[in-house]
């Protein structure tokens, strides 16, 4: 990797390059900036990192691993500003990029100790490069669709930092691991079996890689499957309970049509007999004995109208007062679990925020709109105490340490369907819109 010319040593930051594809192409969903805008900022960092780093690798030759992962110090930086992913997505794609890049480069070095065993890792030559930018750029096209399909639906809808923080370790471990093992001197390797030892060893770690992958994603999609399940069972609780309340209300209707010629007869005989005032209290009575439909037709859609209905009952039991305004028809590609999902997110919050306010100030407003079909808009305005904890220019729970998870929940979903989500308050009022497309080219 050292060499006497900077240009020299330049060619050896070129493997940043592919290794950027791989860390970009799980965030596909998550960039901050048109992927132009950022391919043109991205280059402009990566000479800002890498011409310096070879300068200084030039001059100092024993120190070009600590120079290789300060430049890399850099890019990580650009790159967690760069996409709108949660920080432990972040760290754990780039982490995981750098363990399999630390393979591949090991493979180089073992390579070019075959090819020149007089020589060091510290001396190695244009074939370790070679072999280095190769080995990446086949790695970028072998993972080049499980990432930006598979990987990037994990991104998307994983909102567990916890779990994405528990995947490190491996990855670092990995790391480790590839650096104990890099061959100071070549000559090292070609001692009795240790070339071939390196070489199995490499391979397994590799595979090691690969089944540790395959096994995160299929508990997370059993965990994904197993959450949009419990969605689901929590919307149909929902449309059970509205069912039953709207069974009632018939089953009581009936009631009162069938006793509705006895009661008429006991009203004209009252009116014949000239007692007002028994008539009077005979109908207040029975007026309150009528049964009161509280089951609201906010829109079409079954699902979300239950859930607003719920929503409305939870509201005026907590003297919460509503002022909400649908007028949803058609939802288009958005599933009614997603819908639902950001719906009861936004209406949780509201009502959680509108218990710390005093009595008679609480309030939630929302408006649900589709505009020609095309796009759906959620906006919605809640009370709350005024209190907000905020890192990063994100919201941050005050119940619990750690951020607001219903908010990166609405945001994930919302940017999964192509639209976004944002969250501001002044005062004592919190303020979400949510814009998404409804048809998949808006």
């Amino acid at each position: 990797m050292i060499s006497k010319f900077p240009i020299d040593q330049l060619y050896s930051y070129v493997v940043f390059f592919p290794a950027a594809i791989l860390c970009y192409l799980p965030m596909k969903n998550q960039l901050v900036k048109p992927w132009k805008t950022l391919a043109l900022q991205a280059g402009a960092a990566f000479l800002c990192l890498a011409i310096p780093a070879a300068w200084l690798t030039s001059l100092f030759l024993s120190r070009s691993n600590l120079i290789f992962m300060t430049a890399t110090a850099g890019c990580f930086i650009f790159y967690v500003h760069s996409v709108k992913a949660h920080f432990s997505k972040a760290a754990a794609i780039f982490i995981h990029v750098c363990a399999v890049l630390a393979i591949i480069s090991d493979g180089a070095a073992v390579y070019d100790a075959f090819k020149h065993p007089d020589l060091g890792i510290g001396e190695a030559t244009d074939s370790y490069t070679a072999f280095q930018l190769a080995g990446t750029l086949a790695a970028v096209l072998i993972s080049a669709r499980p990432f930006s399909r598979y990987l990037s639906m994990l991104v998307d809808k994983l909102d567990l930092p916890r779990v994405w923080y528990m995947t490190i370790p491996f990855a670092l471990c990995i790391l480790f691991f590839c650096i104990m093992v890099q061959p100071v001197k070549y000559e090292t390797l070609h001692y009795n079996r240790v070339g071939s030892v390196a070489i199995i060893s490499l391979s397994v770690m590799m595979v090691m890689w690969i089944v540790m992958a395959v096994i995160f994603y299929m508990i997370v999609t059993d965990i994904l499957d197993a959450a949009e399940t419990e969605e689901k069972r929590k919307i149909l609780e929902i449309q059970a309970s509205q069912y039953d309340a709207l069974t009632r209300y018939i089953a009581e209707s009936s009631r009162s049509r069938h006793d509705l010629r006895q009661i008429m007869r006991t009203i004209r005989n009252m009116a014949d007999a000239g007692d007002l005032e028994a008539l009077k209290k005979y109908m207040d009575s029975y007026m309150e004995h009528i049964p009161v439909n509280k089951i609201e037709l906010y829109c079409s859609n079954s699902a979300v109208n239950a859930l607003l209905n719920y929503y409305a009952g939870v509201a005026e039991k907590s003297g919460i007062e509503i002022n909400w305004n649908i007028s949803l028809e058609d939802t288009g590609r958005i599933d009614d679990v997603d819908l639902c999902g950001m719906l009861g997110n936004v209406l949780e919050n509201a009502v959680r925020a509108c218990g710390n306010v005093p009595e008679g100030e609480a309030f939630i407003q929302l408006t649900i709109t589709n505009r020609n079909n095309r796009w759906l808009y959620i906006v919605e305005t809640n009370s709350f105490d005024g209190k907000v904890i905020m890192s990063g220019g994100k919201y941050r729970s005050v119940r619990r340490k750690g951020t607001g998870l219903g908010l990166d929940s609405i945001r994930s979903t919302a940017e999964y369907y192509g639209g976004h989500a944002e969250f501001s308050h002044k005062g004592r009022e919190f303020y979400t819109n949510i814009v998404v497309p409804v048809t998949s080219q808006p």
